[in-house]
């Protein structure tokens, strides 16, 4: 972001009440935060990677980040396995899935910048059958 629009955004930012929420919980063990964590930025990113294939390209400011290993959820997957914090065998099922899911959004990301956004929109299903994969398994840890 360039320096002269920092201070602009920054004063017109509004905190995602969701995000507060879960900060706020003072009865959540560690695990509970982080799966609770790992839930609320793998929602955002599913629900902005959804908003932009239902957008027309000239409304686009940026997708999420697609990359596995440095979107949030990829970060968040790859701290837990370095502190141990879960099984790692259930980790090793949540980053499957996490990668199943990215490789969906990329098949669907491809068919949108082609211009087949009527393709891209009515195969969103597929991403949400990935989406509640990873939504399972959460539930394992």
């Amino acid at each position: 972001m360039p320096v002269d629009e920092f201070i602009p955004w920054l004063k017109a930012y509004t905190p995602n009440q969701e995000w507060l929420l879960c900060g706020s919980k003072q009865s959540l063990t560690s695990k509970e935060g982080k799966v609770s964590l790992f839930k609320l930025v793998t929602q955002n990113w599913k629900d902005t990677f959804i908003t932009n294939i239902h957008s027309a390209p000239e409304e686009l400011e940026h997708w999420p980040i697609m990359d596995t290993n440095h979107c949030p959820c990829g970060s968040w997957i790859n701290r837990a396995i370095k502190e141990k914090a879960f099984k790692l065998d259930n980790l090793d099922q949540l980053n499957e899935a996490h990668g199943k899911l990215h490789l969906v959004a990329h098949a669907l990301l491809l068919k949108y910048q082609s211009g087949e956004y009527k393709q891209a929109r009515e195969s969103l299903p597929e991403l949400q059958l990935v989406y509640d994969e990873i939504y399972s398994i959460l539930k394992s840890l």
